[in-house]
């Protein structure tokens, strides 16, 4: 069997695809193999993700605060009012540069007119997941893409500290665990990889590339119910443990470089193991 390729951090397939000139997610499904340790389907793998855009860098480019507050003074703009219908005619403004720019100073000295006004009392975590949910929103993408349009809605809804998903924010269909989605393509009768791409879109919660998705991940025929008993090709929590602290890893971004140099050792033991308890934990003992 040929050896895995050693997958791309995030920022690595970012900057890959960037410096190759990738600028649509069809390029990137057509010419992601050229490529060694790109994901083919990387909205999936990476916990960094926030959309196309971002990743192939082709997101729009807004002005810094400075740039803007000169910007619209150079335009002679005199009221909020005034920005919101003109912001347009300069390349780069946001359309909601209050809730965009996290130091903004109020609209009198952003406009330089010195007169100011009373700013919207920002939404709570449970107000804007109860409006992302009413507006029918199918993807982070999509979200950002209403942000422009809907100034009620958080620019950073991930920096709330109940943040949990963008499934959850959005009550998107939840994602089965591994154990769930090899129970149901159990009972569909699906036996090998190329039935499973022909059914899967039979049931919403499974993901397209389940060997890159789910960490437990030890082949389709263990997946598909083929390999009853076989042991599990991680070590145990304790075993891991020890493991680490014998290398002497001490920290999260040490562990995910040198990781595979210890059989055994998954790629995400917090999500691997019952018993974590966190990275100081694990790494470091109580």
């Amino acid at each position: 069997m040929a050896k895995e390729r050693e997958r791309l951090t995030y920022e690595q397939a970012r900057a890959a695809v960037q410096a190759a000139g990738w600028t649509t997610q069809q390029v990137y499904r057509k010419n992601w193999r050229q490529i060694p340790g790109l994901p083919s389907a990387p909205e999936q793998v990476y916990r960094e993700w926030q959309d196309w855009r971002t990743f192939l860098g082709t997101a729009r480019r807004f002005l810094t605060l400075e740039e803007a507050s000169a910007a619209v003074q150079a335009q002679g703009y005199q009221s909020s009012a005034e920005y919101e219908a003109r912001y347009q005619e300069v390349e780069g403004l946001p359309s909601n540069p209050d809730r965009f720019y996290e130091e903004f100073p109020g609209w009198g000295t952003f406009l330089g007119t010195g007169r100011t006004r009373r700013q919207p009392t920002p939404l709570s975590f449970a107000e804007a997941r109860t409006l992302a949910r009413s507006l029918g929103l199918g993807s982070s993408t999509e979200y950002f893409q209403k942000v422009q349009e809907d100034h009620r809605l958080p620019t950073r809804p991930t920096a709330f500290p109940e943040w949990q998903g963008w499934e959850d924010f959005l009550q998107l269909p939840g994602r089965l665990s591994y154990i769930e989605a090899s129970q149901v393509v159990r009972e569909m009768g699906v036996t090998d990889a190329r039935a499973y791409a022909r059914l899967y879109r039979q049931h919403s919660s499974l993901p397209s590339m389940p060997s890159e998705v789910y960490p437990e991940w030890q082949g389709w025929a263990a997946f598909l119910g083929q390999e009853e008993g076989k042991p599990s090709r991680f070590l145990s929590y304790d075993e891991a443990c020890r493991t680490v602290r014998r290398a002497g890893i001490i920290s999260f971004r040490q562990y995910s470089q040198v990781y595979r140099q210890y059989p055994g050792l998954p790629s995400t033991p917090n999500k691997v193991y019952s018993e974590w308890q966190g990275w100081e934990v694990f790494l470091k003992g109580n």
